[in-house]
């Protein structure tokens, strides 16, 4: 007890250097233009399944777990779910009677923009803001009893 408590923050303490070989630092950078805007209909994403179970249909377990690590590699790539996120969280946007009216004629593939319109309404419609509110918390009532 001879030591007295000192006070404030202890020191910076250097970090130690390590023995890592090949440690050059890397910039990556991630633009608006890596990321392509591109429609996509249901059939294409339909056949696009088919086409990836027939090519497995007959496959060992090997070449499918080699096929799957790869493809999960890919899954967990930053940058991809970056470019996702930005897809599916759209900002809010006013919108011209002109596009709507083309939105709600083809609404399959014209998903972005009503869903950009739905949040601008959101947040400056107090009515459709209580429609949403109201119908988030109403029951489905989509279950059946067994016999």
């Amino acid at each position: 007890m001879d030591e007295k408590k000192k006070r404030g923050r202890p020191k910076k303490k250097e970090p130690e250097v390590s023995s890592v070989e090949n440690e050059q630092s890397k910039t990556i950078n991630m633009s608006s233009e890596q990321v392509r805007e591109e429609k996509i209909t249901l059939s294409q994403v339909q056949e696009r399944w088919q086409r990836v179970f027939s090519a497995y249909a007959n496959s060992d377990f090997k070449t499918i777990a080699a096929n799957w690590n790869g493809a999960w590699s890919q899954l967990n790539n930053p940058f991809l779910q970056n470019a996702r996120i930005k897809q599916i969280n759209s900002p809010a946007k006013k919108l011209d009677q002109e596009v709507v009216q083309d939105a709600l004629s083809n609404p399959e593939n014209s998903e972005k923009p009503l869903m950009q319109l739905s949040m601008w309404l959101y947040y400056t419609n107090y009515v459709y803001n209580l429609l949403i509110k109201l119908n988030r918390d109403t029951a489905k009532y989509n279950w059946y009893y067994l016999p």
